[in-house]
């Protein structure tokens, strides 16, 4: 026979009401224990347990057995006998700290907001210590929202802040932002302009975080200005120069620079000498960007020899940085090298570890352009394992190990770690290396035959080049762009990288520059069918690289232009092309390219019948080979032949090796013997 809920209220035994009253009040199942320190003795819980009324799933635990007759005697109890017994729970789980929360609960019920504000923010607390980000913030915001506004406003506003901290932890950073929003509008309201100062730089780093540049912009602009008002000098200065550093990151030079000179008008009345420093070395940056080279290298001077006179080491380091960069926006690799491997020397010697982690950054970069990458590789995990690296500095180094994982072949963990990579460097407005990353995206879904994740990683590439004034970074990923335009008479496009390499070699003249606007320029041609200017073009932009060392470019354009030499009905030269791209390839790990390089092979009959209108000594070696051997048989090292031939030793290097191949001979002695044997060389060589 079925027993309703309303039968089992009449049936209750004696005495009984009270304390089920108070059990349906709790969560279910309910602790025994917490009833029973409510005040009600274990014995009245037996005739409820032998009456089938409770049962107990767990130890220690339970639950009404007809979930009817906790819906009745809910509904039947009158307002003030909950809010009491609420009060009551309440207080006895306040003092429990595994159960803070549900106190918080209890108070709430019972209309007691300000207990339960002092719940939830003490079981924060503890969340926080134990490291529950997550948790933690769900409670800091749970105290918020029962926190009337204009009550104890200081209070509420540093538990704001600690919404907004541990939901940066939790990576709810709309939540952060939404938390330090609530506490700029506090401070205009109360007249706070530290406070609002404060605000504003938070808005702005989550807006930058959360992609949303323009805000993240418009709340710098914000705090300078008002920094400016109601600030001192220096504080106005270093305002000014983390608004021209965002700026600068974004590649908006023009505005950087304007920020900058207020920065620095502010430095010059503090007296700062320091601040000074840092202002006049970054001003170099900027004009490097700008491809103002003498300008760049004068204020860095200026820079270094302030920070020298007055004995400050850490702007020195800031300086040495600064040198370093300078010759990357020239496209000088080497000296570069040179630079940022003295500028880390320095930071350990004055252990200024935070410069440190930015110099490996940009020596990783270096390396990873010139085809070391397993140095690359190692500077990079050095700035990843430390956990107080700064973030920019951790997404500069992040992304190297990314991208050459990607160019390698490692196609699961590569593509998921560049996304990964991708997404710190936006947030962190490193856009210089973002053009690399799309770049690197873009090659790899070409070589893997994705035509349509490579269109839209290119198209995004020069999305990106036409928001900034960026003169360097963008030019591997156009030129790459370039080649991909080409191939499938993409005349609109193709025009477009066209114009793009044509601004930047205008403005920013360099070897790099001119070498990728020749290759640019060489896919146009070949596009519209001039084909012997196309390999005139194509040989200038490989002797340009080649000077740099740049492997990557090295190997890709070597593949292009072998495919040039093959369509131009010159099979030898094109076979010998693409050997060297193969070298290349082979030296840096580079798998799918090298897959695509082996399937690019010239047809044997066209070599054949080339091979018999050739002289014989001509089919061995090439010109530069047989330059490079003979200067090997003077006596000079790789280093002094890089320096007579005006290349780097990376691609001496590489036609040594071919050299050697080609002449089956395993060291530099032997191999110049068997040329003169062959009569590869002669005396005059």
């Amino acid at each position: 026979m079925i027993v309703t809920a309303q039968q089992q209220l009449i049936q209750l035994p004696d005495g009984s009401r009270a304390i089920l009253e108070a059990a349906a009040l709790l969560n279910q199942p309910f602790s025994v224990s917490l009833l029973i320190d409510l005040g009600f003795s274990a014995d009245t819980l037996d005739p409820l347990f032998d009456s089938g009324i409770f049962r107990e799933p767990f130890p220690n635990r339970a639950e009404f057995t007809n979930s009817g007759l906790r819906n009745e005697l809910l509904g039947g109890m009158p307002w003030s006998r909950k809010r009491r017994l609420c009060e009551q729970v309440g207080e006895l789980l306040s003092h429990r700290c595994d159960a803070l929360g549900e106190a918080a609960d209890f108070f709430c019920r019972a209309h007691r907001y300000g207990n339960a504000r002092i719940c939830c923010v003490q079981a924060a607390k503890e969340a926080c210590h134990s490291g529950q980000y997550a948790k933690a913030f769900s409670l800091f915001r749970r105290a918020i929202e029962i926190w009337p506004a204009g009550e104890d406003t200081d209070k509420r506003t540093h538990t704001l802040k600690e919404v907004a901290r541990c939901a940066r932890h939790a990576r709810e950073f709309g939540a952060a932002q939404l938390a330090w929003e609530e506490i700029l509008a506090t401070c205009r309201a109360t007249g706070s302009a530290e406070g609002e100062i404060e605000a504003r730089n938070q808005i702005a780093e989550l807006s930058q975080v959360l992609g949303d540049h323009a805000a993240a912009l418009s709340s710098l602009k914000e705090a300078a200005e008002l920094r400016q008002r109601k600030g001192s000098d220096l504080q106005a200065a270093r305002q000014w120069f983390a608004l021209a550093n965002y700026l600068a990151h974004r590649i908006r030079v023009r505005e950087a620079f304007a920020a900058l000179a207020l920065a620095r008008e502010a430095a010059e009345k503090a007296r700062h000498v320091g601040l000074l420093s840092e202002i006049l070395a970054f001003e170099g940056f900027i004009f490097a960007m700008m491809g103002k080279h003498h300008e760049a290298r004068a204020r860095v001077d200026s820079s270094l020899q302030l920070a020298l006179t007055n004995n400050l080491p850490e702007q020195v380091a800031i300086a040495y940085h600064g040198l370093g960069k300078l010759r990357d926006f020239t496209g000088e690799y080497a000296k570069a090298r040179e630079a940022h491997s003295y500028a880390i020397s320095f930071c350990r010697q004055e252990g200024n570890v935070s410069e440190e982690h930015f110099c490996l950054g940009c020596l990783s970069y270096v390396l990873f352009r010139t085809g070391q990458w397993r140095s690359a590789l190692e500077n990079a995990r050095k700035v990843l394992a430390d956990k107080t690296v700064h973030p920019a500095a951790r997404a500069f180094a992040a992304v190297m190990p990314a991208m050459i994982g990607v160019l390698r072949g490692e196609r699961r963990h590569g593509n998921a770690r560049l996304s990964d990579a991708l997404l710190q460097l936006r947030a962190n407005s490193v856009v210089i290396l973002e053009f690399h990353a799309l770049w690197v995206r873009g090659i790899m879904a070409e070589l893997e035959g994705n035509q349509s994740l490579a269109a839209e990683q290119y198209r995004e590439l020069l999305s990106l080049w036409h928001e900034t004034e960026d003169r360097m970074g963008a030019v591997p990923g156009v030129v790459s762009a370039a080649g991909f335009y080409a191939d499938r008479r993409d005349g609109a496009n193709l025009a477009t990288c066209c114009e793009v390499l044509g601004v930047i070699a205008q403005e920013n003249r360099n070897v790099e520059t001119r070498a990728g606007s020749q290759a640019v320029l060489a896919e146009a041609a070949r596009c519209h069918g001039d084909l012997a200017s196309a390999v005139t073009l194509m040989r200038d932009a490989i002797e340009g690289y080649d000077h740099l060392g740049t492997m990557l470019e090295m190997a890709f354009l070597r593949r292009r232009f072998a495919l040039m030499l093959a369509t131009l009905g010159q099979p030898r030269e094109a076979e010998e092309k693409r050997r060297e791209a193969l070298e290349l390839a082979r030296r840096l790990g580079l798998r799918p390219f090298l897959d695509c390089l082996r399937s690019d092979i010239v047809p044997a009959a066209s070599l054949l019948s080339e091979d018999a209108a050739r002289p014989v000594a001509a089919i061995g070696l090439t010109p530069r080979q047989r330059s490079i051997l003979g200067l090997i048989a003077k006596g000079l090292t790789n280093k002094e032949i890089a320096s007579y031939l005006n290349l780097s030793a990376r691609t001496i290097e590489m036609h040594v090796a071919l050299a050697l191949e080609r002449l089956n001979c395993r060291t530099r002695s032997e191999g110049v013997s068997r040329a003169f044997s062959q009569g590869l060389l002669g005396i005059k060589d």
